[in-house]
C-alpha cells in the first residue's frame, strides 16, 4: 500500500484530499498542529503532531512515505501579519521539500495556486509564485520529483471562505450588489482527485493550472437563479469603476471597518480583474474530466440546504 505523507490535510483542499486518497487505497499520514486539527481527521489516518516549520516533525511525517503532498498554505486577503504568510507559504514548502529530497521519498506534490499565473494581483498571488520559483530552483538533480498544481477558483461542498463565502451569501440572500467579472472554477472533488493523479504524472517543473469552467458573475446569477428555481435580486457592478477604489489606498480600511469587512487596495484589485484560465492542458496530462458548473453548483446547493456548517 502506498503512503501519503500530506500537509495541510484539515483545510478545505486538504480534507478532499484526504479522502480522495483513502477511497483510492493509499495510506495517509497527516501533520496536525493542533488537537483540533488532528481529531478531525478519519480514524484511518495516521497523525503526526507538529509543524511545517520543524524540521523533526517533517522528518517524521515523510519518513517512509511514498509521495508527499504538501497542501498547507494561508490564503488571504489584506493581512497584516506578511511575515508570517511568507513563511507559510514560502518557506514552509522549502523546507518540507528539502526533507522529502533527505528522505529518498519518490515525488512531492506542491499545491501552488492560478493566482501565480500572469499578473499577480495580491501579496497571497506573489507568495505562491515565489514559493514555486524556488521549487524549480531546488529540482534539477534531486532524486524527489516535483510536481505544480496550480488550481484556479476552488467551489463545491465545503468551501465556506473567499469566492465560497460569496456564492454562499448570495444563495442565503445577504449579497445584493456583486463585481461584473470572469472566473475560472474547478470543482473540489476534480481539485482533489487532480492533486492524487499528480503524484504518477511526470510533467517537469510546469505548473498543472486546474480549471474546470470559466463564467462571468452574470452566467453565475443566471445558473444558480435555474438551480434554485429563486430570483436574486442582485446589482452588477462594473469592474472599472470598482478598480478605481483602489485610489484611496490607506482609506480603505476604515471604510472597510465602517462597513464589517477587511477592505484594502489589494482585494479591490483582485476582485476586479477577470481571473481566466485554461485547465485543458492539465486534465490531458492528469487522464481526467472535468465537472461542469451546472453540477458543482448543483453540488454546492444540496450540500448548503443539508450541512449544519454551510
Amino acid at each position: 500500500m502506498r503512503m501519503a505523507a500530506v500537509t495541510g490535510g484539515s483545510g478545505t483542499v486538504g480534507s478532499a484530499t484526504v479522502r480522495e486518497l483513502l477511497e483510492h487505497g493509499w495510506q495517509v499520514r497527516a501533520l496536525a498542529r493542533s488537537e483540533a486539527s488532528a481529531a478531525s481527521f478519519p480514524n484511518d489516518v495516521e497523525v503526526v503532531r507538529g509543524d511545517v516549520g520543524t524540521p523533526a516533525d517533517l522528518e517524521r511525517l515523510v519518513d517512509g512515505a511514498d509521495t508527499v503532498f504538501h497542501i498547507a498554505g494561508v490564503n488571504s486577503l489584506c493581512v497584516k501579519d506578511r511575515t508570517s504568510m511568507w513563511a507559510t507559504n514560502v518557506e514552509a514548502p522549502v523546507a518540507v521539500y528539502g526533507a522529502a529530497s533527505r528522505a529518498g521519498i519518490r515525488r512531492m506534490v506542491h499545491i501552488s495556486s492560478a493566482a501565480a499565473v500572469g499578473h499577480r494581483t495580491s501579496f497571497y498571488a506573489e507568495t505562491k509564485w515565489a514559493a514555486d520559483e524556488r521549487l524549480r530552483a531546488m529540482a534539477p538533480g534531486r532524486s524527489t520529483g516535483l510536481v505544480l498544481v496550480a488550481p484556479s477558483s476552488v467551489q463545491g461542498p465545503g468551501r465556506v471562505t473567499g469566492t465560497g463565502k460569496l456564492i454562499l451569501d448570495l444563495i442565503d440572500g445577504r449579497l445584493k450588489v456583486m463585481i461584473d467579472t470572469a472566473i475560472s472554477i474547478i470543482d473540489i472533488a476534480d481539485c482533489a482527485m487532480a492533486i492524487r493523479l499528480a503524484a504518477d504524472v511526470d510533467v517537469g517543473t510546469d505548473r498543472l493550472v486546474l480549471s474546470g469552467f470559466t463564467m462571468t458573475t452574470r452566467d453565475a446569477l443566471e445558473l444558480l437563479e435555474q438551480d434554485t428555481g429563486r430570483h436574486f435580486d442582485v446589482r452588477l457592478v462594473p469592474s472599472g469603476m470598482v478598480r478605481a477604489l483602489a485610489l484611496l489606498g490607506p482609506l480603505l480600511s476604515p471604510i472597510g471597518r465602517k462597513l464589517g469587512v477587511d477592505l484594502c487596495a489589494e482585494m479591490i484589485r483582485t476582485m476586479s480583474v477577470d481571473h481566466i484560465h485554461d485547465g485543458s492542458d492539465a486534465a490531458r496530462q492528469l487522464g481526467m474530466t472535468y465537472r461542469s458548473a451546472s453540477e458543482t453548483f448543483r453540488r454546492l446547493i444540496e450540500w448548503t440546504e443539508t450541512s449544519p456548517s454551510a
